[in-house]
């Protein structure tokens, strides 16, 4: 480290001296300058090297913010004479950072992004302090902390209700960085998922010099999860579960709420068509047409509903009405992983996202008969086996501390996707200037990912129409002209990428543009936006723009004309047929 000063000699003589600065609370110590001559009228860059072994005591190897406060003399000879009074604050991290963070030798430049924000460090230097260590190696304790700050921070929550989308990273897989520190201070809860999560520790961790990426599990269609207390709440649930029809109400007014999503989860193109009836003991829901039947029947416990296309139906009164839901899941999932080596059974696992049951039965769930025990992940080792399948039955006492074991529901296949996948570059409004490999995705880390999410969508060729990119003046819509529009805001502004918020008819709507050049570069924000969605219910819906996906009427994604729209909240279907008739 070095301390860099100016002086300026008045008088009609040169000086010579040396500068030497006295520390009031001893922490780093005193400074003492090389000796050096100054001509008269003539102003001299002093630098001063601070020992490097002084800042390694002073920090104890940890991340830690001081203030230094010094008294500067000028000596010559046996003469003092006082100059200046100085505090600054001085950060210290464990080891060198690491990328994206500049952290070489180079002139500074005012307009590079990259050299690590203080205001990052006071978060991890707050959030070190604050939380009680736990006797891992200094590096996991300081990951450690960063997963219980962020978990713990009142300032953000889980998307439950929309797509389980990224909100604090771009369509480049870049962190908005700037975004995450703003939000932090707000009074009202942001919604994020788990990507945003995973890069915001892995952030933190790589700015204080430790090796931490991230890596992504997921199956085929995703998987099914054990309930879990997301973000921000404490209440134990299935995520993205939604209900499905009333066990009374069919055969009758539900016919139509089954059938629809039979066909849109479950593909089942024949039930369309179906006759409903039940059994005579009304435990039982038939559907056929022709030769072709499937049967949905309640368990004993009228908990669970039998069938043999899916376990992720459950039952439960509301109300005094028996009403069936899907349990959900998740798409994906993304974690923050210590070490840049291949994703392994050993990697080790922090996870701001959500809290596990570390009890002995992880698949039952919260009842008047169990109690669950939130834990957050810390350290956990990923898996137990190397088995593409879980096998944790429900009813079986299990006592391990494994993360996929604890997280994943019994018999679903989920497994880690091989590449280790780095921070890929710092994000600030209107400005993307780190890690320009991040503009081709497909070579780094989620490369792997994306051809799964390619064929999970049958989009492994590009279905898009080469039309050329509208100018940028065509490409972001004039909210005033759609109807019952009371206000809208441009929150975000990266460029070719703006995030706006929207309220129409008292309905709040996040509104997500992304203008591409071309077809091919459309197609890679189209598949960079589905493959971050958690929610697993996305499904293709035929009538909005050239091609689009839908979850519900809450959540679409749509491109036309080279433009990828985003939208989200109660009517967004429509809303976003309305955006795009502009376009």
């Amino acid at each position: 480290m070095k301390q860099r000063g100016a002086v300026y000699c008045e008088g009609g003589s040169s000086l010579s001296g040396r500068i030497k600065a006295k520390e009031s609370t001893p922490i780093i110590g005193d400074l003492t300058s090389d000796e050096f001559t100054i001509n008269a009228g003539d102003t001299k860059n002093i630098t001063i090297n601070i020992d490097a072994a002084k800042l390694k005591d002073a920090s104890q190897n940890k991340v830690k913010n001081f203030g230094a406060n010094w008294e500067w003399t000028f000596v010559r000879g046996t003469d003092e004479t006082f100059l200046i009074n100085s505090s600054q604050n001085i950060y210290t991290v464990i080891a060198r950072p690491l990328s994206p963070w500049i952290c070489t030798s180079q002139p500074y430049d005012e307009g590079e992004i990259g050299y690590i924000w203080t205001d990052l460090l006071d978060v991890c230097c707050s959030a070190y302090k604050s939380n009680p260590k736990s006797g891992l190696p200094n590096d996991l304790e300081h990951v450690r902390a960063y997963t219980l700050e962020l978990n713990n921070n009142r300032a953000f929550k889980y998307d439950v209700d929309g797509g389980g989308a990224s909100y604090y990273t771009t369509d480049l897989q870049m962190i908005k960085l700037q975004k995450y520190l703003k939000d932090r201070m707000g009074t009202s809860a942001k919604v994020l998922n788990c990507t945003d999560c995973a890069n915001i520790v892995a952030t933190e961790a790589v700015a204080s010099g430790i090796d931490c990426t991230m890596g992504i599990m997921t199956g085929l269609s995703g998987f099914a999860c054990n309930q879990i207390q997301a973000i921000g709440y404490t209440v134990w649930k299935f995520p993205f579960e939604f209900f499905v029809f009333s066990w009374t109400n069919v055969p009758g007014i539900h016919d139509d709420r089954l059938r629809k999503y039979l066909k849109e989860r479950h593909h089942i193109d024949w039930i369309s068509t179906a006759i409903i009836s039940k059994s005579n003991d009304g435990k039982t829901i038939y559907l056929s047409q022709d030769a072709k039947t499937l049967s949905l029947t309640l368990n004993d416990e009228v908990s669970e509903v039998l069938c043999s296309f899916t376990n992720r139906l459950i039952a439960r009164m509301e109300n005094g009405e028996l009403k069936i839901f899907d349990k959900g899941g998740f798409s994906y999932h993304q974690v923050a992983v210590i070490g840049s080596a291949v994703r392994s059974k050993q990697s080790s696992v922090f996870d701001a996202c959500l809290k596990l049951d570390e009890g002995s039965y992880p698949g039952k769930s919260e009842s008047n008969t169990y109690t669950k025990k939130p834990m957050l992940p810390i350290n956990y080792t990923f898996s137990e086996t190397e088995d593409l399948y879980v096998n944790v039955p429900v009813t079986t006492p299990y006592n391990r501390p494994y993360y996929r074991e604890r997280l994943v529901e019994d018999r679903s296949l989920c497994s880690w996707l091989s590449c280790p996948i780095p921070v890929a570059g710092i994000a600030t409004t209107t400005t993307i200037t780190i890690a320009k490999e991040a503009m081709y995705m497909e070579g780094n880390g989620y490369h792997e990912y994306f051809d799964i999410v390619k064929k999970r969508f049958g989009l492994d060729e590009n279905p898009l129409p080469k039309k050329p990119g509208l100018s940028v003046e065509n490409a972001f819509p004039d909210f005033k002209k759609i109807p019952g529009i009371d206000q809208f805001e441009l929150e975000e502004d990266y460029g070719e990428q703006k995030v706006y918020s929207a309220i129409r008819d008292g309905n709040k709507y996040r509104v997500d543009i992304h203008k591409a050049a071309d077809e091919q570069k459309a197609y890679l924000v189209l598949i960079r936006r589905l493959a971050f969605i958690q929610n697993p219910g996305i499904n293709r819906h035929n009538d909005l723009g050239d091609i689009a996906f839908t979850i519900d009427d809450s959540y679409a994604i749509a491109v036309r004309n080279n433009v990828v729209i985003t939208v989200s909240g109660r009517g967004a279907v429509q809303f976003a047929k309305e955006i795009m008739e502009q376009l």
